[in-house]
């Protein structure tokens, strides 16, 4: 009887085992296909070997690499020579635009890079030590969060970090003087229609037996509502003969 059994067993197990399903399991790394890498690429001598961050743009056409020690390389994907090279401080990470056309970058500052140039666009400060950066798919908008628990939006055109203002909301001092600059220029605007007007009152007022100087002065004070008041009091020209 215990033959019988052990024979049985013998029997079940060999069956299991030379399966289908268990001949898959068994092997089936090694169906996984291999690839091979189209290139490789390794940091310089002397220099930390240690890849911490890397990203590749939507259409696969460029790849931005950084090491520990704050070194970032700029590859397109055609060659495993980097097209450029920067460093940074330490512990870089990297975030790139759709179209590879803006690099960001953050270590002790964040940085932003154009696809032709090392020399960044701008170097913008946080609060604190910076820990993640991130840039919108058209490298309009760079997003930085920091050690001190706050995130950073940065424009493509800023180069100052926001502010906060006095209630504790943020706020943004390249909006500030952009919106002080925009009225400067319509004070300006308005002075210099007032004195072309004025110009016009004080030429054409001669002869017609009225104070130049003073509705030439009223019109440059009040622009167009001392052209229509003197057009009101305008006298005819006097002519000689």
């Amino acid at each position: 009887m215990r033959r019988s059994v052990l024979c049985v067993s013998v029997v079940l197990l060999l069956c299991l085992a030379l399966s289908p399903k268990s001949v898959l399991l068994a092997s089936s790394e090694d169906q996984v296909p291999q690839q091979q890498p189209l290139w490789s690429w390794r940091c310089p001598a002397g220099s930390s070997n240690v890849i911490e961050s890397v990203t590749i743009s939507s259409d696969g056409s460029y790849i931005v690499a950084a090491n520990q020690y704050g070194e970032i390389y700029f590859f397109s994907r055609f060659s495993s020579v980097p097209l450029w090279s920067y460093t940074t401080y330490s512990w870089p990470e990297v975030a790139i635009s759709s179209d590879g056309g803006y690099i960001a970058a953050r270590s002790d500052y964040v940085y932003l890079f154009s696809r032709t140039s090392s020399t960044p666009l701008w170097s913008g400060q946080t609060g604190d030590q910076v820990y993640s950066v991130a840039i919108s798919s058209d490298g309009g908008y760079i997003v930085a969060g920091d050690l001190n628990y706050r995130v950073y939006l940065f424009g493509r055109e800023l180069l100052a970090p926001p502010s906060e203002t006095s209630d504790g909301t943020p706020g943004s001092t390249g909006q500030t003087r952009s919106k002080y600059d925009n009225w400067l220029w319509l004070i300006l605007l308005y002075f210099v229609i007032s004195a072309i007007l004025a110009a016009w009152v004080y030429h054409d007022s001669r002869n017609r037996r009225m104070n130049r100087g003073a509705w030439a002065g009223f019109t440059f004070l009040t622009s167009v509502v001392g052209l229509v008041a003197y057009l009101k009091q305008r006298r005819p020209r006097r002519t000689f003969r």
